[in-house]
């Protein structure tokens, strides 16, 4: 009932004054619509003004400028046009709600960082299961964290996880180049804990006879007991094992402990200890000999110590009556190579010889004081036949600055989308050689694959 129907409604009624034609009625009608109007535009102010009943998207918008938010926080909502208008404008409240709620909880912690992911993919963390935690600690350490999260607005997806990882792995690498005998280069493990390490050496020619790589330092290293043949690759992996051209050679890996001729004080250093287990003789170089499926313990491998350390190179040098013919290389000078017009003179070098192998190093280390976010795949988040295309991952780097701790460095990438299998082949139990045992081999992705940042050389 209107105003104006309320004040006549009142009047006695020999007045008729509801009756069309009566003067009484038009004065009220009159008077009342200014009145009513007025009355409806300060009810629309009011709710402008109150964040649950707030009636367009631009009161929103103003009414979160309280917690510093602008229109770019609602960019993805505004932009959708597969919302209407209704779920567009209470998916903003109630992201504005849940905004508001975690800077009353804190932010700067593992927990507000899920969290704030969740908000801006149009998700709510729930439980795997009930009673389970909302957070799941993914690895012993507890550097992982995961949550479970439902895309509100996409119900026909199943639900897909969000990681975060802190201190996340670097990988750092000294890249492969030619190495002479007793070469050497430094390594800088900026990490809070050792790292293992991974050892490529590539043959060259017949030189790469028994090839070692040590730290003096560290009083340590690792020693191949054969040949690696000309243009194959010797792999040092310390989960995958030794592979020399992807077939596994663990069984003339020696990793030994000991002070090293030339390099350590004879008082103070310890007797040669290496891991046990090798009984084999050394390996011919005949790679068509390794069979590609047979068991072989793995080895353990050198790790890289906090701070700097230095490594060398070496093979076995012929000895007179000191080695075997077939596994040692002619002894070569250490004095500096001669390099033309270079620094060194003529009668202080000798002739330039051929490297004695290819060799490089690889190891990861933490990243203090940082995190990594990793979102679901891009394909995940978006329906089928959806004809928008939003950049979360661009969106929520401009974003998470406000909800992480300060001086805290944030890597975000999309999770990688992969099927258990890969691009393996599955065969018989039975399978000796062929694709899906020599190539092509099933392999479960890891864990934890997302969670490194990008490589940086030492």
């Amino acid at each position: 009932m209107s105003r104006a129907e309320r004040v006549l409604g009142v009047l006695p009624a020999f007045y008729r004054a509801t009756e069309p034609g009566k003067l009484i009625g038009e004065v009220v009608q009159a008077i009342a619509g200014p009145i009513e109007e007025a009355d409806t535009h300060l009810f629309r102010i009011q709710r402008a003004h109150r964040l649950l009943v707030a009636e367009q998207p631009e009161d929103v918008i103003r009414l979160s400028a309280a917690l510093n938010l602008t229109a770019f926080y609602f960019e993805d909502l505004l932009a959708d046009p597969k919302l209407d208008d209704q779920t567009r404008l209470d998916t903003m409240r109630d992201r504005v709600q849940r905004i508001a709620r975690l800077h009353l909880e804190g932010l700067g912690t593992a927990r507000a960082i899920l969290e704030a992911g969740a908000i801006f993919l149009n998700g709510r963390i729930v439980p795997d299961r009930d009673g389970a935690p909302l957070v799941r600690h993914v690895d012993p350490e507890g550097f992982v964290h995961s949550v479970t999260i439902e895309l509100e607005l996409l119900p026909g997806l199943p639900r897909t996880h969000i990681y975060l990882y802190e201190n996340p792995l670097r990988r750092k690498k000294v890249d492969s180049a030619a190495r002479w005998y007793l070469d050497s280069w430094a390594v800088d493990n900026e990490s809070l804990e050792p790292a293992r390490l991974t050892f490529l050496v590539q043959g060259v020619g017949e030189r790469t006879v028994r090839p070692r790589v040590f730290s003096p330092d560290m009083a340590e290293g690792i020693l191949f007991d054969g040949i690696v043949p000309n243009g194959a690759t010797l792999l040092l992996d310390p989960t995958r094992g030794a592979r020399l051209d992807g077939l596994p050679v663990d069984d003339w890996l020696v990793h030994f402990r000991s002070g090293i001729f030339d390099y350590a004080e004879v008082e103070g250093a310890n007797h040669s200890v290496d891991d046990g287990g090798h009984t084999y003789a050394p390996f011919d170089g005949d790679i068509t000999k390794l069979v590609a499926h047979r068991f072989q313990p793995r080895r353990s491998v050198p790790a890289c110590r906090i701070g700097r350390s230095s490594w060398l190179f070496s093979t076995a040098p012929g000895v007179c009556d000191g080695s075997d013919f077939d596994y040692a290389g002619y002894a070569t000078d250490q004095m500096p190579r001669g390099v033309f017009d270079g620094d060194v003179s003529f009668d202080g070098c000798v002739f330039d010889l051929p490297a004695s192998g290819v060799v490089g190093m690889a190891w990861e280390e933490r990243v203090p004081c940082a995190f990594k976010l990793v979102l679901p795949p891009p394909a995940y988040l978006e329906s089928e036949g959806s004809e928008s295309r939003i950049n979360y991952l661009g969106r929520l780097s401009g974003i998470l600055p406000r909800f992480k701790p300060a001086g805290v460095r944030a890597y975000l990438d999309n999770g990688r989308e992969t099927w258990v299998l890969g691009e393996g082949v599955i065969r018989r139990l039975d399978a000796t050689d062929g694709e899906g045992i020599d190539r092509n081999v099933t392999l479960v992705r890891g864990p934890f694959a997302d969670g490194f940042v990008p490589v940086t050389a030492a």
